[in-house]
Formats: C-alpha cells, structure tokens, sequence
C-alpha cells in the first residue's frame, strides 16, 4: 500500500467513524426499555428526534463530502436518503424494545432534523467547496 493510499484510507475513516459511532449510541439508546425525555412538556419527544438525527446529518453529510462528485444538493440527497433508511430501521428495532414503539411522526422527526443537519454542512462547506470547484 503507497503512502498516498494510507492517507486516502486513514482520512476515510476520520471522516466516518464518527458518523458510525453516532449511530451506534442511537441504536444503544434505542435498546433502553422505557426511555423517555423528563419532564411533561408536549412533545418534547419529537424535538429530541429532531436534534438527535440533526447531529447524524452533520456527520452523515461529513462522511459523504469526502466522496468525489458528492456536493451540494447531492450530498443533502444522499445523506437524507440513507439517513432515513437507517432513522426508519432504528424506528422497527424500537417496536421491539419492550416499553418501546415505533412511530412514524419520529420517523418524520428524525428525517426533517437529517434534512436540517445536512443542510447546515453543505452551507457552512460551501464558501470552499465553491472556491475549488469554480462555483458549480
């Protein structure tokens, strides 16, 4: 392996392990039976499926950057399209967990806050990602 090729693999999985270990903590948190936000406050449930999957969209976008050709409006496509396969799966596996229920209005929590987080990146990357691609 060149030198170039270790580089290559090691900014990979800098760019994805986080991400992976993000959602490990999710599927972690979701295997606890029971679990809910304190307090009485009205869906206050949804807000935290909201903030929860905006953080995966973030490193979820982090990670995709780093493929070529992934930018802009794809890189916000793609992030939300697995990130909400995985949000849906998460939201099956909680249907499971005794105390637990899947529940689609998380579901679309979780896919707003994913749209939220990969757009946050894409705009906060676009000042360099614009510079060195001529402003596509």
């Amino acid at each position: 392996m060149t030198s170039a090729n270790r580089e290559g693999t090691a900014r990979t999985l800098r760019a994805w392990i986080p991400a992976a270990a993000y959602m490990a903590l999710i599927l972690g948190m979701s295997s606890i039976p029971r679990l809910a936000p304190p307090g009485r406050i009205p869906h206050l449930d949804k807000l935290v499926h909201l903030g929860e999957y905006g953080v995966l969209g973030l490193l979820l976008a982090r990670g995709f950057a780093g493929a070529p050709g992934i930018t802009g409006r794809r890189l916000i496509a793609i992030t939300v399209l697995v990130g909400s396969a995985f949000a849906a799966l998460d939201e099956i596996y909680q249907g499971t967990v005794p105390g637990r229920n899947k529940d689609a209005v998380d579901w679309a929590a979780d896919t707003l806050g994913l749209l939220l987080g990969a757009v946050l990146f894409a705009r906060l990357r676009a000042p360099r990602s614009d510079a060195a691609e001529g402003k596509r």
